[in-house]
């Protein structure tokens, strides 16, 4: 998997920490959450790329050639989430070679590879291993291209501009969830810090690589079973697979992953050769009407005062603050809230603190419909902050790759969407921690 990856520098732990840490998991269990019947539903991120929608890295792992399985521990959760909260900060870059093999169409399987390169600004790219197709995502100019070969070089066919920093709506959401399917694992840590029954963890290894089997298992109506295969280094999920009745639906891992080398930021713009002949067929273009603004400048913007997080957990940073204006759409463009969207980074990892005015949203509008149950659903009354009082919907999916929490309007009339990187006490936390902007100043 790349000697980068053991090149990471990574604290030792004091003797007896994981003893301490499944205690304090143990007091920290939410109250009665109620298991949800998993949607089954297959997160194709390109797809929302038009011509890139060949990139697989979705659903969950199980069966990936070469994991050798040494037997359950009780302590080996607490292991696997201590190590996904103290690393995946660490990652700022990573570039891989994804591999999905989908056995579902009846006839011989079939695989995609295509090569991945992430950074931690939320910059991201896919290139397909045969050169047909490419994806690219530029976070500070806010922009989307889909390429297309063509005439023996790849040519932009879509563009979308005026991306949210983050979207709580639907991907692409950020690069890390977008081209890796990273959601996965955030749920996974979500799932592992509430303490959730119904997982195994055992230890294994993928390609001579030391990592963490996490099995999990639904017989409501069908023998399914989801595998994710964690990294014991760097606490990434490196792999994935589905399994329903006995029979292996998908798998996904990835291959040559390289951590933190220096890529150059002209790979996440087309080159100038990318750009159609003239007079020939012009790309589709869709503006999504955000910009990039200060927090200063958001009010001008969508009309009210936004709320912002007084509390983030350790390591993140506010990143990158858009906006958009109220639109009726019109002429193929979509109708906009005046919606304020900001992303809070630490290494690859991100949350989104979204805020809109008041109305009936359902979890369906925060994931372009990708879900509609999940492996812990609650609602909260908090406690803190502006929204003392609010209800808070939280909610965190594996099959949807989601963790986030759903604060309704009370006596701020604005609704609040927090996703991302967060377990449920980091995502209460945050909700409890919101202010007015300028309140207080």
């Amino acid at each position: 998997m790349g000697r980068a990856l053991e090149s990471i520098p990574l604290p030792e732990l004091r003797d007896g920490y994981y003893s301490e840490l499944v205690g304090r998991l143990e007091q920290a269990r939410p109250a009665s959450p109620q298991p949800l019947r998993r949607a089954r539903v297959f997160r194709f991120g390109m797809a929302a790329a038009g011509a890139a929608a060949a990139v697989t890295v979705i659903v969950l792992l199980f069966g990936v050639p070469g994991v050798h399985d040494s037997g359950p521990q009780v302590s080996l959760a607490a292991q696997v989430l201590s190590k996904m909260t103290s690393s995946f900060g660490t990652v700022r870059t990573l570039t891989a070679d994804d591999v999905g093999v989908d056995y579902q169409n009846g006839g011989s399987p079939v695989t995609t590879r295509s090569r991945i390169l992430l950074a931690a600004n939320g910059d991201g790219r896919a290139d397909d291993k045969h050169g047909t197709w490419a994806t690219i995502r530029n976070t500070a100019l806010g922009s989307l291209w889909s390429l297309e070969r063509t005439g023996g070089r790849l040519v932009v066919r879509q563009v979308s501009t005026g991306l949210p920093a983050g979207s709580v709506f639907s991907n692409p959401g950020d690069s890390a969830s977008f081209f890796m399917g990273a959601g996965y694992g955030t749920a996974l840590r979500a799932l592992l810090a509430a303490d959730q029954k119904g997982m195994d963890v055992r230890t294994s290894t993928l390609d001579g690589r030391p990592t963490w089997t996490v099995t999990f298992a639904e017989h409501a109506t069908k023998d399914e079973e989801i595998r994710l295969i964690v990294d014991q280094q760097t606490g990434l999920v490196f792999g994935s697979s589905w399994r329903e009745n006995g029979r292996l639906l998908w798998e996904h891992h990835v291959e040559n992953a390289r951590i933190n080398e220096p890529l150059d930021p002209a790979l996440f713009r087309p080159p100038a050769s990318s750009q159609p002949d003239p007079g020939g067929a012009a790309p589709t273009r869709q503006d999504q009407g955000f910009k990039r603004v200060s927090l200063e400048g958001v009010t001008g913007v969508v009309g009210y005062a936004p709320l912002v997080p007084a509390h983030v957990p350790e390591g993140f940073v506010l990143a990158d603050v858009t906006a958009s204006a109220k639109s009726a759409g019109g002429q193929g463009q979509p109708g906009r809230l005046p919606l304020v969207s900001m992303v809070y980074r630490r290494g690859l990892g991100s949350f989104t603190v979204a805020v809109m005015p008041p109305g009936d949203y359902g979890l369906n509008d925060f994931a372009g419909g990708a879900f509609t149950g999940g492996d812990l659903s609650q609602s909260v009354t908090l406690k803190g902050g502006a929204m003392s009082g609010s209800r808070a919907d939280v909610f965190i999916g594996l099959w949807a790759g989601v963790a986030q929490v759903y604060v309704h309007s009370g006596d701020v009339p604005l609704d609040v969407v927090i996703r991302g990187e967060l377990t449920r006490e980091e995502l209460l936390a945050v909700a409890e921690s919101l202010e007015t902007y300028g309140e207080g100043d």
